[in-house]
């Protein structure tokens, strides 16, 4: 976002280019590690970038899918799994080497579908799709337990 004509030290006119302008909702991902499983990789990412030590057990494949057909063809593959605080075992923020500066964000059940399509607040499709999925399978068994 560096605008540099007559600038050129490199700094961001962070009034003329708030922070967050460049601050997106996104699912924990990663780039396949090339050692490493998907779930492996997931696993990590997930302590990483929010904290949590998930086993790999608990990981549900949801699909693998291709997005950004056109211009980058990258290939997805989506998981899911419930955590609790006990599973909590640091901070998360992501990885600063990497540039990534991550702040986990709880959003309430009752407010996903407004949260979905709230565009004021940046998320790519990939989130949205988990929202999807999310109401469509899981909601209704955890209600039905909630229930019972």
């Amino acid at each position: 976002m560096a605008q540099m004509m007559g600038n050129h030290s490199g700094d961001i006119d962070t009034i003329k280019y708030p922070i967050s302008l460049g601050m997106t909702y996104e699912l924990c991902a990663g780039i396949m590690d090339q050692i490493m499983s998907p779930e492996e990789t997931m696993v990590k990412e997930i302590r990483e970038e929010v904290g949590y030590s998930v086993p790999l057990d608990r990981l549900e494949r949801i699909t693998s899918c291709r997005s950004g057909v056109g211009v980058t063809g990258s290939f997805s593959t989506y998981y899911y799994c419930e955590i609790n605080e006990s599973m909590k075992v640091s901070s998360g923020g992501g990885n600063p080497n990497e540039l990534e500066f991550i702040e986990t964000v709880h959003v309430p059940l009752e407010e996903l579908r407004y949260f979905m399509f709230d565009e004021s607040r940046p998320k790519p499709p990939s989130l949205i799709f988990g929202i999807l999925w999310f109401l469509q399978y899981k909601l209704p068994k955890i209600t039905s337990r909630k229930s019972h």
